[in-house]
């Protein structure tokens, strides 16, 4: 991982200023990645990961946004009502958030659809709510997605260099 200030800043978007754990456990991925391991080896061996890799700090971002409702990780096998409702569950619980929600659950698709079809029909549907659909590109078969506001993404220096930060 060449920058981990990257990864700092999208925690720093992400979650409120007082959670500071997940910034620690980032650089403890990147710092000290034996230790991460140790730490946290459930998360890490369920990915097959037994040794330091380069994108050990990506994987502690996927892992700490996930313990925290701020990340859902589907499967590509997985169905467009199994999508909804990990999207559902990261939203805000909040008024705006509700009715999102329910537009979302609205959402219709052909059955044999698979993610790469109605991913980006959902992207368009949060546009509409000023909301952002991202997937975090961790070389998998899964799908580590997130929604930012698009103020959230306002605050981000330079979105263009978090290459693994793709908008759906």
């Amino acid at each position: 991982m060449k920058d981990i200030k990257i990864l700092q800043q999208i925690v720093k978007t992400l979650l409120s200023p007082d959670n500071q754990e997940a910034e620690v456990e980032i650089l403890l991925s990147y710092q000290q990645p034996a230790e991460y391991i140790k730490q946290f080896k459930q998360e890490v061996w369920s990915r097959t990961i037994d040794t330091e890799i380069p994108e050990l700090p990506l994987i502690a971002l996927v892992n700490a946004l996930e313990r925290r409702n701020k990340l859902v990780e589907l499967d590509w096998e997985e169905s467009f009502t199994s999508f909804i409702n990990g999207l559902c569950s990261i939203l805000p619980n909040s008024e705006s958030g509700l009715t999102v929600k329910e537009a979302l659950i609205d959402l219709t698709v052909d059955d044999e659809d698979e993610p790469d079809d109605f991913l980006p029909e959902i992207s368009a549907l949060l546009d509409e709510y000023d909301l952002l659909l991202f997937m975090l590109d961790i070389d998998s078969d899964s799908y580590p997605l997130i929604i930012l506001s698009k103020d959230e993404f306002s605050k981000l220096d330079n979105p263009d260099e978090h290459v693994f930060l793709k908008k759906i």
